[in-house]
């Protein structure tokens, strides 16, 4: 009987051992078949050049819809010893002296990395544009950036000095955004 016990253990510590392990995902595409959606497609075209369905309908309002894919970037995987000595192997005669070296940019093995989703707007069945959720945040920062310089385009250009922002007056002289609103405020106050 302990035997066929031990035995039985064995058998279950065993298949427990090979068993293989699985991770759930979403189904995604790559950047480059992002590139070649255009203008124009329907869902289904859009759907082929992806290779992939969408992952979610997020609205449906008045003929426009919003739809979003998953997708992961490619990286390459750098076999490298030290940043200083760079990577064991570039090419047949030849080892980088860093991994910032020209030969080592487009070397090693490729990867799918960071992962991220496409928002992609269609109106009336047909593609009209698409946004990633990283274009969205850095959307929003450039929106400000470009505000910001607009802004002060509009007024006189912003000359950058020892990493202080200046602006030049009638006569040339460059003054400090501060020191040009105190002026203003003070002239508002004297009237």
């Amino acid at each position: 009987m302990k035997k066929v016990l031990l035995y039985f253990s064995l058998i279950v510590l065993g298949t427990s051992c090979m068993s293989e392990k699985y991770m759930v995902s979403p189904p995604y595409t790559t950047v480059d078949n992002i590139a070649k959606v255009a203008v124009g497609m329907s869902t289904a075209d859009v759907n082929a050049t992806l290779g992939i369905s969408p992952y979610e309908v997020l609205s449906n309002v008045d003929g426009g819809v919003w739809m979003s894919y998953h997708y992961r970037v490619q990286e390459h995987r750098l076999a490298i010893t030290s940043l200083a000595q760079g990577m064991d192997q570039v090419g047949p005669n030849r080892k980088p002296e860093s991994v910032d070296d020209l030969s080592a940019q487009n070397a090693g093995a490729l990867q799918f990395g960071d992962w991220g989703t496409l928002y992609v707007l269609y109106v009336d069945g047909v593609f009209k544009s698409s946004v990633s959720e990283k274009g969205m945040q850095l959307g929003n920062d450039l929106q400000v950036v470009e505000g910001s310089i607009r802004n002060h385009a509009e007024d006189s250009p912003v000359f950058i000095v020892k990493g202080k922002p200046y602006t030049a007056e009638e006569g040339g002289t460059l003054v400090s955004p501060d020191r040009r609103w105190r002026k203003e405020r003070n002239k508002r106050s004297e009237q």
